[in-house]
């Protein structure tokens, strides 16, 4: 009989084992279950140990922990106690992983009579390594693919870098960077800033999570970058992740968007100005053509007019340039072959750079078309090539290039801004005294120039900047002090006909009392129309804007041409074009203005209407109506009249 103690003893192992969330599973020699506790039944997947009557433990074990049981089986059987890993099959078939400490059971007499095993649970410990291994291999594949430059740092020095870290400063592997200071990879100029942040994370006092700083590659060449820093604490240790981005892209691209920006204020600003200014000349050289009409061709009257013509033609060039600065210029684009118009110019440059000065001419035997203005274009060779001719005063070659070109998606570097697609270029390189950095970025500035004063106006460059953006294309400066100067022109090339220059001819029609409706909200131009025109024998009405040449329109009855500004308070001449197309479509129309007018191309190709330029000359307004009085259209009812030419 058990005493007293051993009664207490074996109702204290009960008491553990009904509690231990260790499971504990006792059986005889055959494998049949004598006994398990509460946390073993939850490991079989059985609600009580019934569950298992009539089953051997060999049914709860994988084939491969059967195979290491029975290597385990002859420690057991000589008394020895194992402890050893393996797979618990319960019995709705789920599986954990178990370590199973057993001993044997032998009797008063020695014999063997069972087994006690203790098994602790491990799957729950086994699937949070399994997911720390695979967040590991994760943050690793991360780490490594990463686009960022990313680095670990302790106390100062690289303890970990990734691949890119090593790309952005020209190392040769990561073993070149891993333990050496953060401070050799940042710019002397930087370091004692840097040192301090290095200084104030490790002591956990700094909240600075990015700022800007410049780099150090192992070449020697300085680069901005971007860092952004967090921090982890491992053994007592403050540990530092970087992640860096090397800027420099970024920083050229704000720079180009802000220099166009500047370069859109100025140019509206110029445009502005020009377009006030062209309203002015147009009536200063109308009033000159007129009173050179009533003057003797050889008195000092006349010449004095001549002079006035002259001078207001000389601010009309300056006008011109202003507005193609703000990209508003009136332009007449034709398809052309640029190797055909760059040799026609030859003769000309030779004589505008000087003898002293070499000019060579290299173009692909054939080009694509481009659409351009011709005398445009012009313009961009010969001021490119002044440019090119003050840079070398001591004389140089000159050189124009002409090629093909393709420009592919992703492109880095200065043909990053340059739209994918196929182009013309145009090369004009000096071998003169070269610009700096600072020069460059305000190259095309309206007014800037280097020269000393009086010696240029600060527009020939920015007059090319302008005509070539309002082309479609693009201008990319290639230059160093010392090293000369390339300035490459990108025209898109098309796939159109060439065409040939119309040649201008001389119309000389008087008005035979043709109705001219003229709207112009200037009162001196509109004036001096009403004059002009009524000398010319049209019969003239006079509106100050849109709204009121509609009204006279309705109440003439029968108009023949309408003259009207394109930019008039209220409504405008494009407005009015409408309204009149509504109410009498085939009307004739002459339009004006001294903007190139995104409008104006709709409207010019509608039949009956023409556009002109200003400032223009009486003469050539004297031929655009003209030829609009005399072009054949079936007059409208209500509106035109009958203009067939008698």
């Amino acid at each position: 009989m058990p005493n007293s103690h051993e009664q207490r003893d074996a109702r204290a192992f009960r008491l553990l084992c009904e509690t231990s969330g260790v499971g504990f599973w006792h059986i005889d020699v055959g494998g049949n279950t004598i006994y398990l506790n509460p946390a073993m039944c939850l490991m079989l997947e059985a609600s009580s140990p019934a569950d298992l009557h009539g089953k051997t433990h060999h049914e709860f074990f994988t084939s491969a922990s059967l195979e290491l049981m029975r290597t385990e089986h002859g420690k057991r059987s000589s008394g020895v106690a194992s402890s050893y890993e393996v797979e618990l099959v319960g019995l709705q078939g789920g599986r954990r992983n178990v370590v199973i400490s057993g001993v044997p059971v032998i009797d008063d007499n020695g014999v063997l009579t069972g087994m006690f095993g203790s098994f602790t649970d491990l799957t729950d410990r086994k699937r949070a390594e399994s997911a720390l291994r695979a967040s590991e291999n994760k943050l690793r594949s991360l780490f490594a693919a990463s686009v960022d430059a990313i680095g670990v740092s302790r106390n100062g020095t690289h303890v970990m870098v990734n691949p890119a870290y090593v790309r952005m400063f020209g190392a040769s592997d990561e073993r070149e960077l891993e333990g050496t200071s953060i401070l050799d990879l940042i710019a002397p100029s930087e370091r004692e800033t840097v040192s301090n942040h290095v200084r104030l994370r490790s002591r956990g006092e700094s909240n600075v999570t990015n700022y800007l700083t410049r780099g150090l590659r192992r070449d020697g060449r300085e680069f901005p970058m971007e860092v952004h820093v967090s921090s982890y604490v491992e053994d007592g240790v403050v540990h530092t992740v970087v992640i860096l981005r090397d800027i420099t892209d970024r920083l050229e691209l704000e720079a180009q968007l802000r220099q166009s920006q500047k370069m859109d204020a100025l140019g509206r600003l110029a445009g502005g100005v020009a377009h006030d200014f062209n309203n002015l000349l147009a009536v200063i050289m109308s009033c000159a053509d007129l009173a050179a009409r009533s003057l003797p061709h050889d008195s000092r009257a006349a010449a004095d007019v001549r002079l006035i013509r002259t001078t207001s033609e000389r601010a009309a060039t300056l006008t011109r340039q202003l507005l193609a600065i703000s990209r508003r210029q009136v332009i007449d684009p034709k398809v052309v072959d640029l190797n055909a118009v760059v040799a026609e110019m030859g003769t000309m440059l030779r004589r505008v750079i000087g003898l002293h000065i070499t000019l060579t001419i290299d173009s692909d035997l054939v080009v694509s078309p481009v659409r351009v203005d011709p005398g445009q274009f012009e313009q961009v060779v010969m001021n490119l090539c002044v440019n090119a001719r003050d840079a070398m005063s001591s004389g140089g070659t000159l050189t124009l290039l002409t090629r093909n070109a393709t420009v592919d998606e992703g492109v880095t570097g200065p043909l990053r801004e340059v739209s994918p697609g196929h182009y013309v270029v145009l090369t004009v390189a000096d071998t003169g005294h070269g610009m700096s950095v600072e020069v460059q970025q305000r190259l095309f500035e309206p007014f800037f120039t280097t020269k000393p004063l009086g010696h240029g106006t600060g527009l020939g460059l920015s007059t090319v900047y302008g005509i070539v953006k309002q082309s479609g294309g693009h201008i990319i400066v290639d230059s160093a002090l010392g090293e000369g100067t390339r300035f490459h022109v990108y025209f898109p090339a098309v796939e159109l006909p060439l065409e040939t220059r119309a040649v201008a001819r001389e119309i000389h029609t008087q008005g035979a009392g043709r109705t001219v409706l003229v709207a112009e909200d200037e009162p001196a131009l509109r004036q001096l129309l009403d004059r002009f025109l009524t000398s010319e024998g049209y019969r003239v009405l006079v509106a100050a804007d849109g709204a009121e040449a509609l009204v006279m329109f309705r109440e003439a009855g029968a108009v023949d041409v309408v003259v009207t500004d394109m930019l008039m308070p209220g409504m405008s001449g494009i407005e009015l074009t409408r309204e009149l197309d509504a109410k009498a479509p085939g009307v004739r129309i002459l339009l004006m203005s001294g903007y190139a007018f995104d409008g104006a191309s709709i409207l010019t190709s509608r039949p009956g209407s023409a556009f002109i330029a200003k400032p223009f000359t009486l003469a050539a307004l004297a031929a655009k109506v003209a030829d609009l009085v005399t072009e054949r259209i079936e007059p409208q009812a209500g509106g035109p009249a009958d203009t067939t030419p008698s």
